[in-house]
């Protein structure tokens, strides 16, 4: 749970299992990963019928099977562990609160993107869960490394790239299961192109989890003051940042559903530093 003292800067409110839309205050706040609604209310084919009115129906890699055979463990690992999992995210808020912040915008972000994809419904709770540990492996990195005013040494920037592995290895210390998990950890600095770290994986061979945090990390990092340069993009700034970046540092088909998604309001613009 997030400790108290940082209620004013992470939100303790329970986070639905089916956000259709992020409100500024929600990308602000962030999210317990709790599931409060059982799933109802919002049916396969209920999905289905909102991805056909997006036109986001297609053969895309993304319609394949992303976990395979290990998918049901890895489900009821996060199931059971929510609260510890919630732990590490309250760890990563006492060590540097900014990072626990984003982390929690990001949770957001993947969710809507990875259920309008048409990812299975415990699929898109176990990419929340990737979003908001996607810096874990900064509780590796000084603090004052991560909160430096002005740019990185090359010496501390070797330092902060290591943070997915980091991270990816934390994960699945704690359980084999989460394999899929660590994975979109380890990868969410990949770069479609394979230009990214820390193992230049190109295209479709990024775990699917990777890419989709990718895009989430890339756009509200940009939409927020970080120490490392001056000033902060705007909301329409950091979309077309994200929207040029397609088939070069982001798989063009999420782009495409986060340009629609923004297009049609439900990424609203986030306030706060």
């Amino acid at each position: 749970a997030v400790p108290p003292d940082l209620s004013s800067e992470v939100s303790p409110v329970s986070m639905p299992a089916r956000a259709h839309r992020l409100t500024g205050a929600q990308l602000d706040a962030g999210p317990r990963l709790r599931r409060t609604d059982g799933g109802a209310g919002f049916t396969p084919c209920a999905r289905r019928a909102k991805r056909r009115h997006l036109g986001l129906l297609s053969s895309s890699p993304l319609r394949t099977p992303i976990l395979g055979i290990g998918k049901r463990p890895m489900h009821t690992t996060l199931e059971e562990n929510d609260d510890l999992l919630s732990a590490l995210h309250g760890a990563e808020a006492l060590y540097c609160a900014g990072t626990a912040t984003h982390s929690a915008r990001v949770g957001l972000i993947c969710g809507l993107l990875a259920e309008t994809l048409g990812l299975s419904e415990p699929d898109v709770d176990a990419m929340r869960w990737v979003g908001m540990l996607h810096d874990i492996g900064k509780l590796a990195v000084r603090v004052e490394v991560l909160r430096k005013a002005g740019p990185l040494t090359s010496e501390e920037w070797e330092e902060v790239k290591k943070h997915p592995i980091v991270g990816s290895d934390l994960l699945l210390a704690f359980s084999p299961n989460l394999a899929a998990v660590a994975l979109g950890v380890r990868a969410h600095h990949e770069r479609w192109d394979g230009s990214g770290y820390p193992d230049g994986r190109d295209g479709i061979d990024i775990p699917v989890f990777g890419r989709i945090v990718a895009i989430s990390d890339v756009f509200d990092a940009l939409t927020h003051k970080r120490g490392y340069r001056p000033g902060k993009f705007s909301h329409r700034e950091a979309v077309e940042f994200v929207i040029e970046g397609a088939s070069r540092e982001f798989d063009p088909e999420i782009v495409r559903v986060f340009a629609e998604l923004e297009r049609r309001g439900a990424i609203a613009q986030s306030g706060g530093p």
